[in-house]
C-alpha cells in the first residue's frame, strides 16, 4: 500500500492525488487491489466470519471516488449472509437526507437512524 512518508510529505500526497484524478480509489492500492476492493475483502471476511459488517464514518471516504452507493452495488454485498451497517453523517432537510450534509443521498436499501 502506498504510504505518506515524511520525505514526500503534503507534495508527495499531492502530486499522487492529481496523477489518480480520475480514478481516485486507486490512490491507496497495493498494487492491482484497489482501496474498494480492500474495504470489500474485509466486509466479505466478517460475513464469512458470522459478523455483521459494520461501517462508520464513511464520510471519510470523501474525495476517495468511493461512495456508499458503489460499496452497495456490488455483487459481493448482495450476496452477504448478514447486513451490512452503514453509519455516516447526514442531514435531513424538506424531507430529503443529504449525504456529508451536503449530496442528496441515494434510495438503496436504507434504514436511518435519528
Amino acid at each position: 500500500m502506498w504510504s505518506l512518508s515524511t520525505s514526500s510529505g503534503w507534495t508527495g500526497l499531492k502530486k499522487k492525488h492529481r496523477i489518480y484524478s480520475a480514478t481516485p480509489h486507486k490512490l491507496f492500492s497495493s498494487g492491482e487491489v484497489s482501496f474498494l476492493d480492500m474495504i470489500l475483502q474485509k466486509i466479505t471476511e466478517a460475513d464469512s466470519n458470522g459478523l455483521i459488517p459494520v461501517l462508520v464514518r464513511t464520510g471519510a471516504l470523501h474525495g476517495t471516488g468511493i461512495e456508499n452507493v458503489n460499496i452497495m452495488e456490488q455483487n459481493a454485498i448482495i450476496q452477504l449472509k448478514h447486513p451490512l451497517i452503514i453509519f455516516y453523517p447526514a442531514k435531513r432537510e424538506d424531507g430529503e437526507l443529504y449525504f456529508l450534509n451536503f449530496k442528496p443521498a441515494s434510495k438503496y436499501r436504507c434504514t436511518v437512524i435519528e
